[in-house]
């Protein structure tokens, strides 16, 4: 799988969730607390090879997930994999226990509170099938503001132009504005003191 994905700075969030409402999204249940702890790789600094390893906690359960390397384009794309770690937080604990065994090191944690919505733009493939719909998450983040992301996960490096021009439509039709390039993970380190 292929994650595609654009974040905007937002000013008000309760506006864009109205916003998608009207537009006919579905919301994906309520809002989730996530907890996404950052971790290096003992011989490959992950800033510098420009990819991500990380564990992400909703209520209790933990996934574990790598993100490669942006492909080129201006809207990010590159491969993800995720699967679950465990069947309770104390799976997950020990798990980050051994990875810290293994001489990785936690990074950080950025932690959010996420609105899920899924937007069906009524557009179809070249063969006339029905376009999944974009997720759009309405993100809360602890130390740094209000955001929306837009993503879709195209099953192959084929489908991935077609994605980014869906969700550059999208967020024109939002009106979302420029676009913020950074990860959270890098806007959070970016706050901290040179001592840090």
């Amino acid at each position: 799988m292929i994650e595609v994905e654009q974040k905007f700075h937002i000013a008000d969030a309760d506006a864009l969730v109205q916003q998608l409402i009207q537009l006919g999204a579905e919301s994906a249940g309520d809002p989730e607390r996530h907890e996404d702890t950052y971790y290096n790789h003992p011989s490959r600094d992950f800033a510098e090879s420009r990819e991500a390893f990380r564990v992400r906690r909703i209520d209790g359960r933990a996934w574990i997930t790598y993100k490669g390397q942006r492909m080129p384009g201006a809207i990010k794309a590159r491969r993800e994999i995720e699967m679950p770690i465990g069947r309770d937080q104390r799976d997950s604990i020990e798990f980050e226990d051994m990875l810290v065994l293994l001489s990785f090191r936690r990074v950080a944690t950025v932690t959010k509170s996420r609105r899920t919505f899924r937007l069906s733009a009524g557009e179809t493939d070249a063969a006339g099938n029905a376009l999944p719909p974009i997720t759009v998450a309405v993100d809360r983040v602890e130390n740094l503001g209000d955001f929306a992301e837009l993503e879709w996960v195209a099953q192959d490096e084929s489908h991935v132009e077609a994605a980014r021009q869906r969700i550059e439509r999208l967020s024109g039709r939002l009106s979302l504005g420029d676009a913020e390039q950074h990860s959270y993970l890098t806007l959070l380190l970016q706050q901290r003191p040179e001592s840090d």
